[in-house]
Order: structure tokens, then C-alpha cells, then sequence
């Protein structure tokens, strides 16, 4: 019979939580099966799947089999929802045992395959597999539906040969799906997905980490797992994934990354976890986390502490990193991981001096904080980092994180200079409403605008969009102030958006101050500036990369105790 495609009639199924759609085909087709054993057995040179399981199937078990040389998947599994996503009929695969297997040279003619392939189907149990060789992912859930799977001591390697972004084990979960699975009862929530003991090298294209939690997936334990190569991505819409107990060794989330937040913060009651894990980075400045918090800028205050923790639990995770500086990017602004996890003392001031020449100030990467939008992106010039002014209709804040220690005396002149591209759709010529830049002092407590210091002209001539390349420096400067203010001030960029937007090199930015007489304004009556807290008090940072015989032995007790 011809099979119309993206259906489900008992020829084809469609993707329906996930990205998959596939024939219901196999070299072995099982439905309508109970307490069924597939043990013992070679299968090799197929065109398609190697074995089925379709629609209703109960305590299916696949031990000890050999898969190679297979044109798509070794092992599918899709069920079959009533009202499309109604499993209450129990018309799905469960329990299915998948165990002792060794495959590999799989998807030879298909390259959307994996070793084991489920979608609306539940409680399966995946334990003790070898697989290698195969051009995506080794195990993917095409969604979420029932949950209460446990895929434990498995041994993944060379998985994403020949394509990118997944990871050795991937997951969607882009609808939700009524079972009674989870407590006996019809409900959306799953249960939980229990991920452990598994030797997984995310090696070849496998840039999603060792485990690729990608659009919606939800309700999973990720623990007691040895990657190398890989972290944990948190990806898109998902909640309600811990994980904890794992060694991540030289990871990567498309980027040397521990794990990787990729999207806004989730509700409070639904919170991802990050926790009592190991993570070993390969070079300094190599990114510990990277997250979003939902509404509240990522600036160390308590309001954005409470948000990024009701969303998101990171705790007692040690990160071994060359150098002993990792970073944590958050709402594209740059944070020392040190600082970002147990907050920082007050870093020294800058104190007047009698010298009337200028001062340099400090403007590397963590030297800045920032406000009201703006915040630190990759930058187009290598191995740099951008300022990011946020978006059209924004003005907001770059500052140095340095308060400046007056002792009561004015600041009487500015330096500055600068690099920039300008964004959303400004080029040269066509810059309606175009961007600008003011050195501003700001109270150093409540980071309100003190003073306009000096202020650019329109920075319209260099275009992210049809980027040539970054503007000349933009150089500016000013005497004659007469600044003071009777507690510290700190001097920074406000980045005027109108239309469009700014970026600026970190590596181009300068400034300088002058400072001036005695001031008669105000009476000189500091405050005492308190420590920051922190985001994740209970991790830490580590100088050093731990030996190889050392990360063998915690690969020793993790997986055989």
C-alpha cells in the first residue's frame, strides 16, 4: 500500500512532541505484545528500523543483542494517542526492557536515527547498553508523555558523526500529553525520567552536551553520570530537571560550558537544578553557567538573587578551571564565576589624588557592571567581548565597578574613548533616530544620574547589520567641571538607544578622570560599602586542572562505587 506522509496509518506516524516522524516498519514488528523477549539475536544489513515496538506493548524485553550495519534505528518505539494526545487508552509501549545490547554503524541510510527511539511511550528501562558509531543522537525521547524512564550504566560514544546540535542523549517535549502514568490518575504531569550511571563521551558534532534537554523537555533526574566533552544543556521552555552528583570533564554546550541555562527563568515551584556537581573546564575564562533571569536585571541585588534562585538551584558544585577564573553570562552580562556564586567585598576605590593629570580608570571585562538593559556580548572583533546596549527605545548603564573616593574634592574633567557598531537595521545613510553616548557620574548606592559629563555626536556610520567592520575611535573630552557630591560617585557609559542600539569592544573603551579642588557644596560623608551576595554561596572555583589519575578515580567510585 503507498504511505501518505506525516500521517498515522499504520504506515507513517508524525511527529507530534519532537521533531521525528517515521514508518511504522521494522525487521521485527511488535504490537499488541505481552511478557515478549527478543534475546540473543544479530541484526545487520537492514534498510530500515531494526525493531518496532508499535501501538500497545507490555514488558517487552531486547537483551543481549548485537545491532550493526542498520539503515535507520536499531530500536523505535511510538505508541498511539487517542484524540492526539490522549495516552489515557494505554495504546503506547511500557515497560519495555532494553538491556546488554551492543550496536553500532547505525543510520547508514537515514541519518535521523539513533539506537533507541521513543515517542509516546513510557516507563522504559534502558540499562547496560554499548553504543558507538551513528550519525546522531545514541538514545532520543521524541517527548515527554508519560515519563518514568530510567536509563542507567550505559556506555555512549561517537554519537553525532555526521550531524550537530544534539547530544549524545537528546530529548523534546513540545506538547503536553494526558496519562494516568505518574499516580494512577489522568493528568499533564509526567512522571520523572531518572538518568544515572551512564560513560558518556560527547565527542564528534555532540554540541549540545552529554545530555540535550532541548525545547519543552521537563521532569528529569540527571545523576552519577560520567561526560567527557559534554555539560548539561537546559534548553527552551522546559522546568523541573535536576541535575546533581555528575562529572562533567572539559564540557561543552556549544561553548567550554558546565551547563547551560538557554532560556528565561522558569516559575517559581517548577525550578531547574544544578547541584553537588564536578565540573573541570580546559582553559581559563571558560563559562561555568549560563543563564536568564525572567523581568529583573542581572545585577547582584537581592530582588535578582531571589529571581534567579526561585528558578533556578545551583549549589555545592565544585568548577576546576586553569588559572582560577570561570565566568557566568547572565543576561548577556559577563560575571567573575567567584563572584557570581558567594558575592564579592567592595572592590578597592578610586581615590583622589592631587595630580591634576588624567586618570586612568579600569574597563576590562570585570571591571563593568551593568543597568537597565545593557550587558556584555560576544564580540565580532576575535577574542573580545562587546558592551551591548540593550534594544531600541533603552537607555541604560555601563559602569565602572569602582566607586570613586572623592574625600570631598571635584571632579573637574573626563577622557574617553570608544569603538562601536550600531544595530537594528542602522546604516550608513539609512539611521533614523540614531544612537549616542554619555559619560555620566552616578550616585555609587543607587546608581542614579549625578551629571552628564560630555556626550557623543550620532554614531551612525558603522553597521552590525552591514558590518564592515568596527568605527575609528570615537575620542571625547572634557575640563572646566565642577562635579561633587557628598558620598561616592561612579563613572560609567550611558548608552542612549533611540532607534537602533550599540556595541562597543571592551578592548576600545577608555576613561579617564580629573580631579580638582576641594568642593564647597556639600559636606564629604561616605558610606560604608557592604559586600554583594551572592547568586550560588555554596559552590566554588578552583585553581588547577585535577591530575588524570585523580578524575579516573572519581570516574571509579562514581560508576562502580
Amino acid at each position: 500500500m503507498a504511505c501518505p506522509l506525516l500521517a498515522d496509518d499504520g504506515c507513517t506516524v508524525s511527529a507530534a512532541g519532537g521533531d521525528w516522524a517515521l514508518e511504522r516498519m521494522g525487521a521485527v514488528m511488535v504490537e499488541g505484545a505481552e511478557q515478549l523477549t527478543v534475546a540473543g539475536c544479530t541484526f545487520t544489513r537492514l534498510d530500515s528500523n531494526a525493531l518496532f515496538l508499535s501501538g500497545y506493548t507490555r514488558n517487552v524485553s531486547i537483551l543481549n543483542n548485537t545491532f550493526h550495519s542498520v539503515g535507520q534505528n536499531a530500536i523505535a518505539a511510538w505508541g498511539r494517542p487517542h484524540d492526539f494526545n490522549n495516552g489515557t487508552s494505554g495504546d503506547f509501549p511500557r515497560y519495555t526492557k532494553v538491556e546488554g545490547n551492543w550496536a553500532s554503524e547505525l543510520g547508514l541510510i537515514q541519518k535521523q536515527s539513533s539506537f533507541y527511539f521513543q515517542a509516546e511511550t513510557a516507563q522504559s528501562t534502558i540499562w547496560n547498553n554499548v553504543v558507538y558509531n551513528i550519525p546522531r543522537a545514541a538514545i532520543n525521547f521524541n517527548d515527554g508523555f508519560g515519563g518514568g524512564a530510567e536509563i542507567s550504566s550505559n556506555l555512549l560514544f561517537n554519537t553525532c558523526r555526521e550531524s550537530s546540535d544534539h547530544g549524545a542523549f537528546n530529548s523534546w517535549d513540545r506538547l503536553p500529553y494526558i496519562t494516568t502514568v505518574r499516580n494512577g490518575t489522568p493528568s499533564t504531569i509526567p512522571a520523572v525520567n531518572n538518568v544515572h550511571h551512564n560513560f558518556i563521551v560527547a565527542n564528534y558534532a555532540a554540541d549540545g552536551g552529554c545530555l540535550d534537554n532541548d525545547d519543552g523537555s521537563s521532569y528529569y533526574h540527571i545523576h552519577h553520570n560520567f561526560c567527557l566533552y559534554g555539560g548539561h544543556k537546559s534548553d527552551f521552555d522546559g522546568h523541573s530537571k535536576i541535575s546533581s552528583h555528575n562529572l562533567h570533564i572539559y564540557p561543552s554546550v556549544y561553548s567550554s560550558t558546565c551547563v547551560g541555562e538557554l532560556q528565561a527563568s522558569v516559575p517559581a515551584g517548577y525550578a531547574e537544578g544544578y547541584q553537588n556537581n564536578i565540573c573541570v573546564l580546559p582553559a581559563a575564562s571558560s563559562m561555568y553557567m549560563g543563564v536568564n533571569i525572567n523581568g529583573v536585571s542581572c545585577d547582584g541585588s537581592n530582588a535578582s538573587i531571589a529571581a534567579f534562585q526561585a528558578g533556578f538551584r545551583a549549589a555545592n558544585n565544585t568548577v576546576y578551571v586553569p588559572g582560577g577564573v570561570a565566568t557566568v553570562t547572565c543576561n548577556h552580562v559577563s560575571w567573575n564565576a567567584s563572584e557570581w556564586m558567594v558575592g564579592a567585598a567592595p572592590k578597592p576605590p578610586i581615590n583622589w589624588t592631587a595630580s591634576t593629570a588624567p586618570q586612568p580608570l579600569p574597563t576590562t571585562l570585570f571591571d563593568w557592571r551593568f543597568a537597565d538593559g545593557a550587558g556584555s556580548v560576544r564580540s565580532k572583533r576575535p577574542n573580545d567581548t562587546d558592551i551591548r546596549s540593550g534594544g531600541p527605545g533603552q537607555t541604560s548603564l555601563a559602569l565602572v565597578d569602582r566607586s570613586l573616593f572623592s574625600g570631598g574634592h571635584q571632579i573637574t574633567g573626563v577622557e574617553v574613548a570608544f569603538s562601536y557598531i550600531s544595530g537594528y537595521g542602522c546604516v550608513p545613510g539609512k539611521c533614523a533616530g540614531p544612537a549616542n553616548v554619555s559619560v555620566v557620574a552616578v550616585d555609587a548606592f543607587n546608581q542614579s544620574v549625578v551629571a552628564e559629563l560630555w556626550r557623543s555626536p550620532a554614531l551612525d556610520a558603522y553597521s552590525y547589520d552591514a558590518f564592515t567592520g568596527y568605527s575609528p575611535p570615537v575620542r571625547g573630552s572634557v575640563t572646566g567641571l565642577d562635579v561633587e557630591w557628598p558620598h561616592q560617585l561612579q563613572l560609567g557609559l550611558q548608552l542612549h538607544n533611540n532607534a537602533h542600539n550599540l556595541q562597543l569592544p571592551i578592548s576600545s573603551v577608555e576613561l579617564a578622570i580629573v580631579w580638582g579642588g576641594q568642593g564647597t557644596k556639600y559636606p564629604w560623608k561616605p558610606e560604608p560599602e557592604k559586600r554583594r551576595p551572592g547568586y550560588d554561596e555554596t559552590s566554588r572555583v578552583v585553581d588547577g586542572v585535577p591530575a588524570p589519575a585523580e578524575i579516573i578515580g572519581w570516574a571509579k567510585e562514581l560508576l562502580v562505587g
